[in-house]
């Protein structure tokens, strides 16, 4: 029995086991194609009844996480990869830069997710000149930035270290506070420090401002400044109200 029958074969019973046990064949044997079309009559058995999503799932997966570039595009779609172990557009950017995919991925969201996604791994798109992107992100690292822990992939296990905080006695001062606080346990405190207990909802006045905490627009750490100055938007309105600060 060929690969492709098999695959019939096992689509038509909705055998989920067995087309999971097929595509990690099929992906050994680096028959893409037939990946493809796994997933394609798994997703057609979907809509006659049969609970066989995980393996159409897992097949897009698999083409994120090992396809060569031609075959990975192919899932790097809004509508691919729910209940992936992460979004499709991260698994690929793990493995591919942006020259080798770019050429076979359709315009639209996941593109553009891809690009990011590798600007966070240090590629550098500008060197590339792209256009029509529909976000404000930059298209490289800056110089502040810091190396970002980044989700690992395999087969079957993601991983995902959260960020190193560096310790305590190495955090700079802003608005006059060397060290962070006791944490609040009133409810009326807003995330920006300010009390919100006293505030008029009716009125454009707080009556209840926390005190020692660091006024908005103003900065206290030069580091900090610097950061804010470099940035560069197309809104000359909001570049000079950074370049205030």
């Amino acid at each position: 029995m060929t690969a492709a029958d098999r695959t019939e074969e096992l689509a038509a019973r909705g055998d989920l086991d067995g087309l999971l046990r097929h595509l990690d064949d099929l992906v050994d044997d680096g028959d893409w194609d037939e990946v493809l079309r796994l997933r394609r009559l798994a997703r057609a058995a979907i809509d006659r009844g049969h609970q066989v999503w995980p393996a159409a799932t897992h097949a897009e997966y698999r083409l994120a996480l090992e396809a060569p570039p031609e075959w990975c595009a192919r899932v790097l779609v809004p509508d691919a990869g729910r209940f992936a172990l992460g979004p499709l557009a991260e698994v690929a950017a793990c493995h591919h830069t942006w020259a080798a995919l770019a050429p076979h991925l359709p315009d639209g969201p996941v593109r553009e997710q891809f690009a990011l996604e590798r600007v966070v791994r240090g590629e550098d798109l500008h060197v590339h000149g792209l256009t029509g992107f529909h976000t404000d992100l930059p298209l490289t690292l800056a110089p502040w930035e810091p190396a970002y822990p980044l989700a690992a992939y395999t087969v079957d296990e993601v991983t995902a270290d959260a960020p190193t905080l560096p310790p305590a006695d190495t955090w700079i001062s802003a608005g006059g506070h060397d060290r962070p606080g006791p944490p609040t346990t009133d409810p009326g405190v807003a995330a920006s420090g300010t009390s919100t207990a006293g505030i008029d909802p009716d009125s454009d006045t707080d009556t209840d401002v926390t005190p020692d905490r660091a006024r908005p627009g103003v900065i206290d750490d030069p580091e900090a400044t610097d950061a804010l100055r470099s940035i560069v938007i197309d809104d000359p309105q909001a570049t000079d109200a950074l370049r205030a600060i």
